[in-house]
Formats: C-alpha cells, structure tokens, sequence
C-alpha cells in the first residue's frame, strides 16, 4: 500500500459562507439571534458585515448588489459558498474583487496595464493572482496623465508594483481605504427645571420617549453671582461618548439662585441618558420560546462499562476481535457486494451497527439480508433512511452537550447518545438522562473536517470514481510537518480529514455506559490491546497520543 502526499492547491481553505440572500427567509422563521465569523478579521470586516446584515434583518427590502460587493470586497476565497463547503484551490486568502488581468508588466519600472473591470482609486489595496504579497496603489495613470479613480473601462496603468507578476495574472482589489465612520448620535431634547427649594428635574423626550429625572440638588438663593442659563446648559451638553446628542436644551430657571453643587448635573445627565438608552434597547429585544430543562439527581457510577468499535477500514479480518459489545460499520460497505461475506461474518459474531455517514448526497438501498442491530445516526436526516426497528445511536456529531440535548434526542427514538468530546471529564459526568446510556470516545484519530468534495479525485483528477485511492493512503501534511491523514468515501463523494495524534484517554474517572474506540488502520492485534488497556482504565503514552479535552477547562 503506498502512501501519499497531497501538496497540490489550498485544499483545507472553504469558502467563507454567506447566505444574506435567504436572511429574510431567517427572520419570517424565528431566528433570533445571527452570529457572524470574524474571527483575525480587520475593523474593516466587522463593520461592514454587520452594517449590511443588520440592514437587512431590520428591513425585509431586495438585497442591493452593492452591498454584496462591499462583503466580497470585506473577505472572500474566490466567492462565497451557502454552506455546503465549497473549497476554492486556487488561494487560502481574501481575493476581494477581480478587478482586471495584467497584459502588460514592466519588471523593472514595476509599471502594469490593465483595463480596469472595477471601481480603483489611490490609496486602494490590491494582490495579484501569483503573489502573496499586498500593494498599496499609489499612482494611477491614463497615458501620460495621473487620475485618481479611474472610470470602468479604462485602458489603465499602475506603478512601484514589484514581485511575482505575470502577463496575464489576475488582480484582486482587496479594500478601499476605510476610514471609520463618524459615530451617528441621536439626536434628543431636553427641558431642565431648576427652582428654589425644589430638586433639579431633568426632561429628556427621544421620538416617542420621553423620561423625567429627579436629581438631589436643591437650588438656593444666590449671594454673589446668581446661575445663568448658558452655565447649566453648557453642563448638560456634555454627552461625551453615549450614543446621544443634544438638539434642543430649555432651562426654565428662577431668578437669583445658586446651585451648590454644580458639577452634580453632570451625573443627573449620565442617569437621564442611561435611562433613555436602556428604554430603547429593551425595543428592540426578542424574545424566544422559553424552556424548561429537567435536572437529574441519580446519576450513580457505572461499574461495567461496555466497548464500542468504530471500523472506518475494512482493511483485516476481524472477527479475532475480543470484548466488542457493538460493532460499527460504515454506511459505504453495506452497499458494496464485494463486503458481503465479511459483513455476514462479523454480523453472526458481534452486534452490528451500520455507521451514518454526516453527508449524503444520494439515494441508496441497504442490505438488510446482514442481520444487523441498529444504527449510529450522524444527523437527525438519518433517521428517515432507516427501516423501522433498529437501535438508534445518537452519534457525537449530534453535539450531545447537556441534559437538554440527550432528552430531545430520546424523543426521538435515541436510547444511547455519544458524548461530544469537546467537552471536559466534568461536564461530561454531569450529563445523566434516565433511561438513555451515554457514549464517549476513548481512544481513536478523531475527525477534524467533514468536506461535500472528494479532496483525492480533485487532485489527481479522477473523471468518474474508479475507486483509484482504494490501495493508497493519503495525507495532508502542515507547516510543522504533522501529518494528517485522509479518508476518501467514493461512494458519496466525501472526504474526511482526521486529526494527526490519537485521542487516548483513561476511562477510570468517565462515568459512561459505553467506551467508544474508534479504529482508521490499526490491526486486529494492536486494537484487542487498546481494548484491554481500555477495559483496564489505562491510557496509551507518547508524542503521538493525546487527552483533548478531557481536563481542559471549558
């Protein structure tokens, strides 16, 4: 069997997802809360995102192309995907917007010409199809003349551009230069009332709102100058950096007075606005459905703990396995009649479960002449594709994080759940639901993307699948050279990269039914030793191995 080693492309770099054009859908659905991505973006980034998206989850009107531009031009890998994990080869950066191809490059002057397909000005940020690095446009030329934005359509030519730059790459505009916009305050009035021996009222009236303030200050009699009009207006105005802003102050002031503690209107102001501002965010607050979560007392300690094994590879004979209690099998082997006899085999010895896949893209027919137990359900689709009957396992990919979870599963027919592995050996053992038996991986390379795309037929260019990956393995290897390995589902087109150091952990401490192994091309010797270190409550040692998260805080 041959090992190999994909380099080709920027195979791990999905396209950012956007799907603004179904926000509307969103809304009239009852989704109250959008989280958008932006994690090591620019300021650039977040603002415009979140200027755009809020502008159309507040009003239902036709997206604008504009503001699909703005976000391309914000982020993007050759465009945006709507969530099936498009991958883009060709660059693992921002492409921005294709603003023109090089026809002409003078390398030593570092002078490019162009017609410009797209909006450019001085000061604008570009890239170019070969090279890595940013340049900033400095100078802008139609023939001998400098312009600064140059209309679309012009034959163009830019200069000081030196580095990997051919005739014929491709230029990105990558951002316009963003200056921050000048925060837009509301603009609010307000009436002071300010009268001997009576506290110091102020009146703030925003829209439809309108708030009184009472403050502790009691205004006297005047002895030497008396407070003016200007003195307390000009005390008041001072908003500083709340999101408001005077048009109007009326002060309605008796004569002769004094107020003993002038500065003391400045905190009459703070809680006048503080008000205001927490009456128009509580506006604009949702409310969702209310739940109610059961909490269990009687989660007792599990004293004979059971083995799962995953079998991603039907690479061996298997049935010299020892102390297997369930069995899964992928999905991909129970329609291809070349595994027939070795399903059968394995059937009549061990309690088979048929493993789901997390994507599927067609339709297909099991064979259930395999006597098989039940099924581990990737998805909650899943279930639809089953005949009636089988055991349903809630896989890890369910996201099994609470009581909540693990009770709106078993509504659904789930009686065992896997575990999310994300979670620490605490809030693990916290999860107890009466009558569903919990799961959690123990040893095993765990999967750390699922991708919609054959990452091996991609690259060695396969027209229709002919299972050529069949008798290779293949990896993705990173900058620090840990190898990660990759596992080709020709059936359903998908790929599945797994993390480059096993998971192997101590089951002593995790208070679970079923201790899950998951096996990618260990032998059928190397995995009746990790099961009886396992059922042992050992974990294996070494670089190549690793606890997760099991005593990490969450």
């Amino acid at each position: 069997m041959k090992i190999v080693k994909l380099i080709l492309g920027y195979l791990l770099s999905p396209k950012d997802i956007c799907n603004l054009n179904r926000i509307h859908d969103f809304v009239a659905a009852g989704v109250k809360c959008f989280k958008i991505e932006g994690r090591m973006k620019s300021e650039e980034y977040v603002s415009t995102v979140t200027r755009v998206y809020r502008k159309y989850i507040d009003n239902k009107q036709p997206i604008d192309s504009k503001d699909v531009k703005d976000l391309l031009q914000a982020f993007n890998r050759g465009g945006f995907s709507d969530g099936s994990l498009e991958i883009f080869k060709e660059s693992p950066k921002n492409t921005g917007i294709t603003i023109g191809s090089v026809f002409a490059y003078n390398a030593n002057k570092g002078h490019i010409k162009f017609e410009l397909k797209d909006n450019l000005s001085i000061s604008d940020t570009i890239s170019f199809e070969s090279e890595d690095s940013k340049y900033t446009v400095s100078e802008i030329m139609i023939g001998n003349t400098n312009v600064k934005e140059p209309e679309i359509g012009s034959q163009i030519e830019i200069g000081r551009m030196k580095g990997n730059i051919s005739s014929g790459d491709k230029i990105y505009k990558l951002s316009t230069k963003f200056t921050e916009t000048k925060e837009k305050k509301l603009k609010i009035s307000c009436s002071a009332s300010v009268k001997k021996d009576m506290p110091i009222t102020l009146s703030i009236k925003y829209n439809d709102i309108s708030l009184t303030q009472e403050s502790n200050i009691v205004p006297v009699d005047a002895i030497n100058a008396p407070i003016t009009k200007e003195r307390i207006i000009n005390q008041i105005s001072k908003t500083g950096n709340t999101p408001f802003e005077f048009s109007e102050i009326v002060v309605d002031l008796e004569d002769n007075l004094f107020i003993p503690n002038i500065s003391g209107l400045n905190e009459l102001r703070r809680q006048s606005l503080e008000k205001l501002e927490n009456i128009i965010l509580d506006s604009f607050k949702r409310t969702a459905n209310e739940v109610s979560i059961d909490i269990f007392d009687t989660n007792t300690i599990v004293t004979n703990k059971k083995i799962s094994v995953l079998l991603n590879n039907l690479n061996y004979d298997y049935s010299n396995l020892e102390n297997v209690d369930s069995l899964y099998i992928p999905l991909k082997y129970f329609l291809n009649k070349d595994y027939e006899d070795k399903l059968i085999t394995l059937a009549n010895k061990f309690n088979v479960y048929i493993y789901m896949p997390n994507i599927i893209r067609k339709n297909f027919t099991i064979n259930y002449g395999i006597k098989v137990t039940g099924a581990v359900i990737s998805n909650i689709s899943n279930i639809s594709m089953l005949k009636p009957g089988l055991e349903l396992i809630g896989n890890y990919t369910l996201n099994v994080f609470n009581n909540f979870t693990a009770t709106e599963l078993q509504k659904l027919g789930i009686n065992r759940v896997t575990i999310s592995p994300e979670l620490n050996k605490e809030t693990l053992n916290s999860i107890y639901v009466p009558n569903v038996e919990r799961e959690f991986i123990v040893y095993g390379k765990l999967p750390i993307m699922t991708s919609s795309y054959c990452l091996i037929g991609n690259t060695i260019n396969c027209k229709n699948c002919n299972s050529k990956c069949k008798n290779s393995k293949y990896y993705l290897k990173d900058r620090l050279n840990y190898t990660f390995p990759i596992l080709p589902d020709p059936v359903f087109n998908n790929s599945i990269v797994y993390n480059s150091r096993i998971t192997s952990l101590s089951s002593d401490d995790i208070n679970v039914e079923h201790l899950r192994i998951d096996i990618l091309d260990e032998t059928v010797e190397e995995i009746n030793n990790i099961i009886k270190n396992t059922l042992k409550g050992k974990r294996l040692e070494g670089n190549i191995y690793t606890s997760g998260n099991l005593n990490r805080e969450i």
